[in-house]
């Protein structure tokens, strides 16, 4: 197999530059949400949800094809619903993760910057806590992110768990 590269200048002298994925405060941040949202995509989640269908029962697609449902019907009437469950958790799970996460990417990937566009929550909780020494600042960070999470998985818990089936 060859590959064949092109020169450095040659993508410039065609008007063409890549973008500054991380040097640049505007093309920062979406190169790390692009990084996350790869990861999340192909991650647990998929095997949540193929786990999810292995367990429905056979019996209710049977019975929907007795009753005369199309393929699309039987999507939205058998195998939602009972993927409501697995979906809720994977929800829960983003939300916690989300506000959680991005430390690893913002360290490694910009440090943080450029001028701060990638700092998240935990990021800024370690740098406030290991790189100035202000570790009373940082745990009341943290407890504010530790109550931020308890909130909204409540609220998720208490109007998401309707939909669920038994």
């Amino acid at each position: 197999i060859t590959t064949v590269s092109l020169p450095a200048g040659a993508w410039a002298s065609g008007g063409l530059r890549p973008p500054e994925w991380l040097a640049n405060y505007y093309w920062a941040k979406p190169a790390i949400m692009i990084m996350g949202l790869w990861g999340a995509i192909g991650s647990n989640n998929v095997i949540l949800y193929q786990a999810g269908l292995s367990v429905i029962s056979k019996e209710l697609y049977e019975a929907a094809d007795v009753d005369g449902a199309t393929a699309m019907q039987k999507f939205w009437n058998v195998t939602w619903p009972q993927l409501a469950p697995t979906t809720f958790f994977i929800f829960v799970m983003g939300i916690i993760g989300g506000l959680q996460g991005g430390f690893e990417m913002a360290r490694t990937m910009t440090g943080g910057g450029p001028a701060g566009a990638t700092t998240t929550m935990t990021f800024f909780l370690y740098e406030q806590g290991f790189d100035s020494g202000r570790l009373g600042y940082a745990s009341a960070v943290a407890w504010s992110i530790f109550v931020m999470v308890m909130v909204i998985t409540l609220i998720n818990w208490k109007y998401g768990r309707k939909h669920e089936t038994e």
